[in-house]
Protein backbone atom coordinates (compact mmCIF):
# COMPACT_ATOMS: atom_id res chain seq x y z
CA UNK A 1 0.00 0.00 0.00
CA UNK A 2 1.20 3.51 -0.76
CA UNK A 3 1.83 6.14 1.82
CA UNK A 4 -0.52 9.10 1.85
CA UNK A 5 0.49 12.70 2.37
CA UNK A 6 -1.19 16.03 2.59
CA UNK A 7 -0.03 19.61 2.49
CA UNK A 8 -1.99 22.56 3.82
CA UNK A 9 -1.35 26.27 3.70
CA UNK A 10 -3.02 28.42 6.32
CA UNK A 11 -2.80 32.04 7.29
CA UNK A 12 -2.96 33.12 10.91
CA UNK A 13 -5.25 36.04 11.50
CA UNK A 14 -3.43 39.28 12.38
CA UNK A 15 -1.65 39.02 15.72
CA UNK A 16 -2.59 35.33 16.17
CA UNK A 17 0.44 33.49 14.71
CA UNK A 18 1.89 32.54 18.11
CA UNK A 19 -1.54 31.30 19.24
CA UNK A 20 -1.77 29.17 16.10
CA UNK A 21 1.63 27.62 16.81
CA UNK A 22 0.64 26.88 20.43
CA UNK A 23 -2.60 25.25 19.30
CA UNK A 24 -0.83 22.99 16.84
CA UNK A 25 1.84 22.07 19.39
CA UNK A 26 -0.99 20.81 21.63
CA UNK A 27 -2.77 18.95 18.82
CA UNK A 28 0.52 17.37 17.75
CA UNK A 29 0.69 15.67 21.16
CA UNK A 30 -2.35 13.66 20.03
CA UNK A 31 -0.95 13.08 16.53
CA UNK A 32 2.28 11.72 18.03
CA UNK A 33 0.29 8.80 19.50
CA UNK A 34 -1.24 7.78 16.16
CA UNK A 35 0.54 4.64 14.94
CA UNK A 36 0.11 5.50 11.26
CA UNK A 37 1.15 9.14 11.41
CA UNK A 38 4.77 9.16 10.32
CA UNK A 39 5.28 12.91 10.11
CA UNK A 40 3.38 16.07 10.92
CA UNK A 41 5.46 19.16 10.26
CA UNK A 42 4.44 22.77 10.74
CA UNK A 43 6.51 25.28 8.76
CA UNK A 44 6.42 29.07 9.00
CA UNK A 45 7.20 31.28 6.03
CA UNK A 46 10.34 33.40 6.33
CA UNK A 47 8.82 36.12 4.16
CA UNK A 48 5.33 36.15 5.69
CA UNK A 49 5.25 35.22 9.41
CA UNK A 50 1.48 34.73 9.32
CA UNK A 51 1.69 32.05 6.59
CA UNK A 52 2.15 28.40 7.60
CA UNK A 53 2.59 25.26 5.53
CA UNK A 54 1.79 21.91 7.09
CA UNK A 55 3.12 18.60 5.79
CA UNK A 56 1.58 15.31 6.88
CA UNK A 57 2.72 11.77 6.03
CA UNK A 58 0.80 8.59 6.82
CA UNK A 59 1.62 4.91 6.36
CA UNK A 60 -1.46 4.37 4.17
CA UNK A 61 -5.01 5.53 3.47
CA UNK A 62 -6.38 3.75 6.56
CA UNK A 63 -3.91 5.61 8.79
CA UNK A 64 -4.91 8.88 7.16
CA UNK A 65 -8.60 8.19 7.81
CA UNK A 66 -7.84 7.25 11.44
CA UNK A 67 -5.93 10.52 11.78
CA UNK A 68 -8.88 12.50 10.41
CA UNK A 69 -11.19 10.78 12.92
CA UNK A 70 -8.91 11.12 15.97
CA UNK A 71 -11.34 11.40 18.93
CA UNK A 72 -8.79 13.20 21.15
CA UNK A 73 -8.36 15.95 18.58
CA UNK A 74 -12.13 16.22 18.10
CA UNK A 75 -12.64 16.54 21.87
CA UNK A 76 -9.86 19.13 22.19
CA UNK A 77 -11.09 21.30 19.33
CA UNK A 78 -14.68 21.09 20.60
CA UNK A 79 -13.58 22.16 24.08
CA UNK A 80 -11.24 24.84 22.69
CA UNK A 81 -12.86 26.35 19.60
CA UNK A 82 -10.77 28.92 17.75
CA UNK A 83 -12.72 30.17 14.73
CA UNK A 84 -10.86 33.50 14.79
CA UNK A 85 -7.38 31.95 14.78
CA UNK A 86 -6.69 31.25 11.11
CA UNK A 87 -8.05 31.08 7.58
CA UNK A 88 -7.44 27.93 5.57
CA UNK A 89 -5.78 28.88 2.32
CA UNK A 90 -5.32 25.58 0.51
CA UNK A 91 -5.26 21.81 1.15
CA UNK A 92 -3.61 19.43 -1.30
CA UNK A 93 -3.95 15.65 -0.94
CA UNK A 94 -0.86 13.97 -2.36
CA UNK A 95 0.89 10.64 -2.85
CA UNK A 96 4.64 10.74 -2.23
CA UNK A 97 6.67 9.49 -5.18
CA UNK A 98 10.27 10.25 -4.23
CA UNK A 99 12.06 11.16 -0.99
CA UNK A 100 15.35 11.49 0.83
CA UNK A 101 15.46 10.32 4.44
CA UNK A 102 12.01 8.73 4.44
CA UNK A 103 11.52 5.23 3.04
CA UNK A 104 8.44 5.21 0.86
CA UNK A 105 8.14 1.49 0.19
CA UNK A 106 6.17 0.66 -2.92
CA UNK A 107 4.75 3.48 -4.98
CA UNK A 108 1.44 2.62 -6.65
Amino acid sequence: MSKVSQMAKMRARPGRADDLIARFEKVMEFYAKEPGTEMYLMNRSKEDPDLFVMFELFTDADAYQAHRANPEVAAYTKANPAPDLFDMVEVISTLPVAAVGIPLGSVD
